[in-house]
C-alpha cells in the first residue's frame, strides 16, 4: 500500500523530523534578529534560545539610540514575527519535494513549527521584555492588539502545511474523508505541539499560560481547517518509505533535539546567553542571563543596559 499521512511510518517520520524542525524554528527567531542587526550596521555576538522564555538574537546595536529608530523596527523588533510568518506560508506553497516523504514532512514540520512557535508560543513571552515590549514602548502599539494579530496569524499560517499534507490522503483507501483529515492534522500538528510543551516543563521552565492558550488555538484552527477544506491531490504522490530512512532520521532528530534542549534549558533558573562575540556597551545581553562563551575570548563582562533601557 502506498504510504499516506495516516500510515504509521509516515507519522513516525514526521515526529522524527519534528524533533529537529521545532528547535531549529525556535532558533531562527533569534537568528532573524541577529542577521537584521548585522545588516543594519551592528554586530551579532550570540543567541539566547530558552524554550520557556523570549528568544533573543544577542547583538551589539549600532548605537545607544538604535532601538528607538525606524531601522530597528524592521531589523530588530519585527523580524522575530515576520520571519516565522513568511516561513509558515512560503514553505508549503513554494518548496517542491517530488515524491519524497522525508521532504514532505520536513516542509510540513518546519512550516507548522514556524507558525505555532513563532506566532503562537513566542509573542506572549515577549510582552514584558521582547519584541512586543519594544513595539509597545517605541511605536505605541497596544500589547493585546499585537498578541491578537499574532494569534490570528498563527491560526491562518498552519493551514497551508496541513492542507498540502492531507492532500496525500487521496492515495489512501477511503480517500480524504473529513475524519481522516482531522486525524492527520492532529497527528502531525498537535502531537509535536504537546511534545514541545512537555519538554518545556521537563527542562524546568514553568508552563506559560498565555503561550499555551495561543498554541492550543493554532492547533485547533489547523484541525478545523482540515475539516472544512477538501485538498487537491498532490502532483506526485509519495513513494515507499524505508525503515532505514526512518531510523536514520530519528537518530538525527534526537541528536539535534538534545543539543537544542541543552541550549534551551535554564542554568540556575536563568536563560543561557550563548556567545561567540564580545559584548560592548550597546549589547542587548540581559544582566540576568547566564553567559556561556562558545568560542575563545576573555569572557569578561562589560556594561550592558537593562531590558527597558533599550
Amino acid at each position: 500500500m502506498v504510504p499516506n499521512p495516516l500510515s504509521g511510518r509516515v507519522i513516525l517520520l514526521s515526529w522524527a523530523v519534528a524533533l529537529a524542525a521545532w528547535p531549529v524554528a525556535w532558533l531562527l527567531i533569534a537568528v532573524a534578529q541577529g542577521v537584521g542587526v548585522l545588516a543594519a550596521g551592528g554586530g551579532w555576538i550570540g543567541v539566547a534560545v530558552p524554550w520557556g522564555a523570549q528568544p533573543w538574537g544577542l547583538v551589539n546595536e549600532p548605537d545607544i539610540a538604535f532601538a528607538a529608530r525606524g531601522a530597528a523596527l524592521w531589523s530588530y523588533w519585527l523580524p522575530p514575527l515576520v520571519l516565522p510568518l513568511l516561513l509558515a506560508l512560503g514553505l508549503p506553497l513554494l518548496v517542491s519535494t517530488p515524491g519524497s516523504w522525508l521532504g514532505e514532512v520536513a516542509v510540513a514540520q518546519f512550516s507548522l513549527a514556524s507558525a505555532v512557535l513563532g506566532l503562537g508560543w513566542a509573542p506572549p513571552l515577549g510582552v514584558d521584555d521582547g519584541p512586543i515590549a519594544g513595539l509597545v514602548r517605541f511605536w505605541k502599539a497596544k500589547p493585546d492588539t499585537v498578541l491578537a494579530v499574532a494569534a490570528v496569524a498563527a491560526a491562518v499560517a498552519v493551514q497551508p502545511a496541513l492542507l498540502r499534507l492531507v492532500g496525500h490522503l487521496w492515495a489512501a483507501p477511503g480517500g480524504p474523508k473529513r475524519v481522516r483529515r482531522i486525524l492527520a492534522a492532529l497527528a502531525h500538528g498537535a502531537v509535536p505541539a504537546i511534545g514541545w510543551a512537555a519538554a518545556v516543563l521537563l527542562l524546568g521552565w514553568g508552563l506559560p499560560l498565555r503561550s499555551t492558550a495561543t498554541v492550543a488555538m493554532a492547533v485547533i484552527a489547523g484541525a478545523v481547517g482540515a475539516a472544512l477544506w477538501v485538498p487537491h491531490a498532490p502532483l506526485r504522490p509519495g513513494r515507499e518509505l524505508s525503515w532505514r530512512r526512518l531510523v536514520a532520521t530519528g537518530l538525527a532528530g534526537v541528536v539535534v533535539a538534545l543539543a537544542a534542549a541543552w541550549a534551551g534549558a535554564p542554568a540556575d533558573g536563568r536563560a543561557k546567553a550563548l556567545l561567540w562575540g564580545t559584548e560592548r556597551t550597546t549589547s542587548n545581553v540581559r544582566p540576568a542571563m547566564a553567559r556561556i562563551r562558545l568560542v575563545g575570548g576573555s569572557g569578561s563582562k562589560v556594561q550592558t543596559r537593562q531590558p527597558h533601557d533599550e
